[in-house]
């Protein structure tokens, strides 16, 4: 065995513990629980999420969690909320959140945040969607949204980046954790037939490290009728973002071809291809990627399901290439009612070898 792979191993021990409990009629209040062991250190998350329906157009999320890890003690508490009224031909929806600087879920979620960094933001979205009766047309919704976002830092972040980056000059509208604002629309049209268009359009103002920049994004897409056996999504997308290893504003462009296949009742095939380029200020080329994955699901029985999925990504950059893979795999099985008890194995590579090996 490859003594050189085996190192880079993560050894560890992990837990998680979910309570849910309905409220009232139409409410919910839950509770979660999670820890990691790795080496010396450990990451443990709390949390409670709270549901409430007063009524059937008015819909209330309240999200609030603490995290503990070694060193991080400068604000540990991460908090989201929302309230909406959702109606058939409009909807609103107003949103808030603040994620403190130390709150940190890397290790046991998927929320990405950089270390010693917090957030905070706040948005409204409005939603028309009539039916007219207009040809093959079932339904339009026209959304119109805003928010505003800022950075909430710490002297440990701004001494991370200098010893990172030794030439960088804070932005004095940074450093005063200036709040950036923005807005965008979309449209989508959906057919009878079940087909649908989108499209997608953003600007927004941040401050980041450097200043302040303009972020514009384009999304347009078409699907096809998801009823069929076979059925396809298409989607372009550009975007401007901040590009943290460089200093600067990038340019992504991607195209995304999704594709569902169903050979029978029980069984799912979903495919997804991706490239995408990243471009800098001067239009020189940065990155390349390439990203194909493979899902399927299979029902044994109204209570009984295996997923199965793998995924490579091949990253192309004036310093070299670099290849993903991932394969992951999860049984469900809902042995009582309410009462369900999930199995998965998780594997991946992440290096430059070329070589398919699962290391993790």
């Amino acid at each position: 065995m490859n003594k050189a792979i085996d190192a880079s191993k993560e050894d560890a021990t992990f837990g998680i513990l979910r309570l849910k409990r309905d409220i009232f009629s139409k409410s919910t209040i839950g509770l979660v629980v999670a820890d990691k062991e790795y080496g010396n250190a450990y990451s443990r998350v709390a949390g409670l999420d709270l549901s409430l329906r007063p009524s059937d157009l008015i819909l209330l999320n309240v999200q609030v969690a603490g995290s503990w890890q070694p060193g991080l003690t400068e604000g540990n508490i991460g908090f989201v909320s929302d309230i909406s009224r959702i109606a058939d031909a409009s909807s609103a929806k107003f949103f808030y959140e603040r994620l403190s600087p130390d709150f940190d879920v890397n290790q046991t979620g998927f929320l990405r945040k950089e270390t010693h960094r917090g957030r905070e933001r706040m948005g409204l979205d409005l939603v028309y969607s009539p039916r007219p009766d207009i040809g093959a047309i079932k339904q339009i919704f026209l959304t119109g949204f805003i928010d505003a976002q800022k950075p909430i830092l710490t002297n440990r972040y701004l001494n991370d980046q200098t010893t990172s980056y030794p030439t960088t000059v804070f932005s004095s509208d940074f450093l005063d954790e200036k709040r950036g604002f923005g807005g965008g629309t979309s449209l989508e049209v959906r057919f009878d037939s079940g087909a649908r268009v989108e499209a997608f359009a953003s600007k927004q103002h941040r401050y980041d490290i450097t200043g302040g920049y303009d972020s514009d994004s384009l999304r347009v897409s078409i699907s096809t009728p998801s009823q069929y056996k076979v059925a396809f999504r298409a989607s372009a997308y550009v975007n401007d973002f901040y590009n943290f290893g460089r200093r600067h504003i990038s340019r992504d462009w991607s195209f995304t071809l999704d594709t569902t296949l169903r050979p029978q009742d029980r069984w799912r095939i979903e495919s997804r291809l991706r490239h995408s380029r990243t471009f800098d200020p001067n239009n020189t080329l940065e990155d390349r990627i390439w990203l194909g994955s493979l899902r399927t699901y299979y029902l044994f029985s109204p209570d009984t399901y295996l997923s199965l999925f793998a995924q490579g990504r091949s990253d192309h950059t004036p310093l070299g290439t670099q290849e993903t893979f991932l394969i992951s795999s999860v049984f469900g099985w809902e042995f009582t009612r309410g009462s369900r008890l999930f199995v998965a194995i998780n594997d991946s590579r992440d290096d430059g070898s070329g070589t398919f090996h699962l290391n993790n």
